[in-house]
């Protein structure tokens, strides 16, 4: 399939902002977010956080990423804002996280008092990994469970996995595809809304040049398209 110019436009995006990730003299704007879980819950918001066995159907998952589940301690996160309808839900453990919800208001539904202070998914999810149990500098890879988002899972159908749909006549499995650095399909897949929000969350963490994304993989289950991102130190 010839490249089209949504996917060139995509490609750049993605190229953009792993030159931000990983390139300490980029002009990147984000910065190191200071948000914590105490400050979120003093402004309303409600706060989750409790030891959890994985569920089964992630065993296999992590497995293949050196970890054994029934010897790992795992917590279930997430924070909601019910009057913003903002959430994020997760799980966390030793190098790594499983993102399974992220939602947040659009910009129209946010207060005017809130402009420019209402937090983005990034910050929240760093908020949420960064306490004394988990060291955030040891995460290493970012997993996110069955993708919702139109924009990414279009990309999926259009480019990778050919048949796949969030509506009609989807398939029901694809196998694992690998998406190496510096690839147009792996820069293409950063710049659609979930890639962004994992790099935003990686430069909310951060600094640039200390981190970078070095593949991402996909595969297709139970109707429902997965992804990791494996992460290497740069420096």
């Amino acid at each position: 399939m010839a490249a089209s110019r949504e996917f060139n436009d995509l490609v750049q995006v993605g190229a953009k902002l792993q030159n931000w990730l990983t390139n300490p003299n980029s002009k990147c704007p984000l910065t190191i977010s200071t948000l914590t879980l105490d400050e979120l819950k003093s402004e309303g918001w409600i706060v989750r956080r409790e030891t959890v066995d994985l569920p089964k159907e992630f065993h296999n998952r992590v497995s293949r990423v050196g970890i054994t589940p029934e010897q790992t301690t795992f917590e279930q996160v997430g924070a909601m804002n019910v009057n913003v309808y903002t959430e994020w839900d997760g799980i966390i453990g030793p190098t790594i996280l499983i993102i399974e919800l992220v939602n947040r208001a659009e910009e129209r539904k946010i207060p005017a008092n809130l402009d420019g202070e209402f937090p983005w998914m990034s910050q929240l999810i760093k908020a949420s990994y960064d306490d004394d149990r988990f060291a955030l500098m040891n995460l290493r890879h970012i997993f996110v469970d069955t993708v919702v988002n139109d924009e990414t899972r279009d990309f999926f159908r259009d480019y990778i996995y050919p048949g796949y749909s969030s509506e009609e006549d989807r398939i029901s499995e694809a196998p694992y595809k690998v998406f190496e650095d510096g690839t147009p399909n792996f820069h293409a897949l950063l710049g659609t809304r979930i890639g962004k929000t994992v790099v935003y969350f990686l430069l909310n963490a951060h600094a640039p040049g200390t981190r970078t994304i070095q593949r991402i993989v996909s595969w297709v289950d139970n109707y429902s398209l997965h992804l990791r991102f494996d992460l290497d130190i740069t420096c």
